[in-house]
């Protein structure tokens, strides 16, 4: 045996010690990768031709492996956009987004911590971008997994939501109590009723009715827009005007009607896109009063409106006499 043999047996022990330690580290230092897997280093012997009078030192080398097959620990996520696999499986992915061909390299990969880009593509923090099977015009997703090429990009901005009727709003306001009285509330209250008075029922004097261009309808004082879905996921708009009240000075007359007229069709009782008309009440330390508020009681021909006053306030369910107009989404 020579020096030489020697020497070269203990360079590939410390090589080997050192390729154990670098994948210790790498396990370390990725304790928090998404998707990684960790190393183990194996060693094993060198043999060499050696005789019983001649022997040669072999020496040592390690070997590296990865547990890219070993299921890892699902955690959960605040993101609604990660994923993770269960069992066997890879995600495919795909280097760019956009102008792929069957030439451009599939990637696989087990990290699942997707988020949206400015594009509104799936992509994880390698950069790879998410493919999947597009679901067709009727939800129905047709899969060929022996061919991945027909896999797409997902987006997500393309992908709407379940659509939900408004169901239940709330309205923070203050109305100014120093407001002056307008004519027609003063000959709303007067009796005999003036030639200006303020009627909710009429299609030339309710608030509904007014039109500054045509002259027609009662201004209201104030006026506060709700947006609202209807049960298609539509935008609806509802507006409530409100008119200060001269028979009581805690009191408004009130309208509440869908913007545009157009979208419900009103009953008996109702015009104009109204869905309920009354009285806002005050007490006089400004709190609503539930006895005296009429507005959210009941409109004339109302059945489905609720009774109790409450807040927050539900809206009613926008069906019979108020019912959604054709130009409602199919």
């Amino acid at each position: 045996m020579s020096i030489n043999s020697a020497m070269l047996a203990g360079v590939t022990g410390l090589t080997a010690n050192a390729s154990a330690l670098a994948a210790t580290s790498d396990n370390i230092a990725n304790v928090n990768t998404i998707g990684y897997k960790r190393n183990i280093t194996e060693f094993s012997n060198l043999v060499t031709a050696a005789s019983a009078q001649d022997y040669s030192a072999g020496g040592t080398q390690a070997l590296t492996s990865q547990y890219v097959s070993q299921q890892g620990l699902i955690q959960s996520s605040a993101s609604p956009t990660d994923l993770a696999i269960s069992g066997q499986g890879f995600f495919v992915t795909t280097e760019q987004a956009t102008g792929l061909s069957a030439a451009s390299p599939r990637l696989f990969t087990r990290a699942g911590s997707f988020t949206v880009d400015n594009l509104g593509y799936l992509k994880n923090p390698a950069g790879l971008y998410l493919q999947g099977w597009i679901a067709d015009s009727s939800g129905q997703v047709t899969t060929d997994p022996s061919n991945i090429n027909l896999l797409q990009p997902i987006n997500v901005s393309s992908v709407g939501g379940a659509a939900g009727q408004t169901t239940i709003a709330s309205v923070n306001a203050n109305l100014d109590a120093s407001q002056v009285i307008s004519q027609a509330a003063t000959d709303a209250a007067a009796t005999p009723v003036g030639a200006a008075a303020y009627d909710p029922t009429s299609t030339t004097s309710s608030m509904a009715a007014y039109s500054a261009t045509a002259g027609t309808g009662t201004k209201p004082d104030f006026s506060i827009t709700i947006p609202l879905a209807d049960s298609q996921g539509g935008a609806r708009t509802m507006e409530i005007d409100m008119l200060k009240s001269a028979a009581n000075p805690n009191q408004w007359y009130a309208e509440a009607r869908i913007v545009p007229a157009s979208a419900v069709v009103t009953g008996t009782g109702l015009q104009g896109g109204q869905i309920s008309t009354g009285i806002i009440a005050f007490t006089p330390d400004g709190r609503m009063d539930p006895t005296n508020t009429t507005l959210f009681g009941g409109a004339p021909t109302s059945t489905s409106w609720p009774r109790t006053p409450r807040r927050p306030w539900r809206p009613p369910t926008c069906s019979g006499p108020r019912a959604w107009a054709s130009t409602a989404k199919p």
